[in-house]
Order: structure tokens, then C-alpha cells, then sequence
């Protein structure tokens, strides 16, 4: 299966690209100032390894709750381990946040199979 629908950029990445752009285009509305450049930037790096889950499809919240649910079990297999307060703190941040997506799919019922 191609996964060509949806593209996945880092954030910031996309929105230094944007104001970089919004720059570029000025200077042709503009007379050229110092620091112009002649050629739009390029886009950001595309992330080959992420993939998109809408919260409209069916399996959705299984999906994200099995996820939420990896992480709490990793959680609890480290407690007390080697690993620090702060990663432990991060693990559980990322746990309610694909808890909380799940919760939000799931209240969506979604019907429809992803495409």
C-alpha cells in the first residue's frame, strides 16, 4: 500500500520554511532589498518513518489506545529502574497525550475506513 495521501513534516521545520517563503515572495511585490534571495527556499525534509492517523476512522481509538497502552506498560516495567525522573516524566506525557487522542476518536464513533 502507497502511503502518498498525507505528508508529515516536523512543525517547525514547516513554519521556518513559511515565513522564509512569505520573505521570498515579498521581494517580488517589492523593490529587492539587501539580504534577498533569488531562489524560494526548499521544502522541509518529508518524514519517511511517521504515518497519520485520523481520529474520523474506525479503528482510530484502538489504535491509539493500544499505543497509550505500550507506554504504560513500559512505564511500569521501568519503575525504579535506571532510567531518570525526566524520561519517566516524558513517557507519561506522551502516554496521556495518545490517551487522551483515543478518547477524543472514540467519541468521534468513527466510521469511516481509512482510504
Amino acid at each position: 500500500m502507497e502511503n502518498d495521501k498525507y505528508v508529515v513534516m516536523k512543525a517547525e521545520e514547516f513554519e521556518q520554511w513559511q515565513t522564509k517563503s512569505n520573505f521570498w515572495w515579498g521581494h517580488v511585490t517589492r523593490p529587492r532589498l539587501p539580504g534577498d534571495v533569488d531562489e524560494p527556499p526548499g521544502l522541509p525534509e518529508v518524514l519517511d518513518d511517521a504515518i497519520v492517523i485520523r481520529k474520523q476512522d474506525v479503528f482510530a481509538s484502538s489504535a491509539l489506545f493500544a499505543y497509550a497502552h505500550n507506554i504504560q506498560t513500559a512505564l511500569e516495567i521501568l519503575e525504579g529502574g535506571s532510567i531518570g525522573k525526566d524520561s519517566m516524566d516524558h513517557l507519561e506525557e506522551l502516554r496521556d497525550f495518545f490517551f487522551e487522542q483515543a478518547t477524543e476518536a472514540q467519541e468521534l464513533k468513527g466510521v469511516k475506513v481509512p482510504d
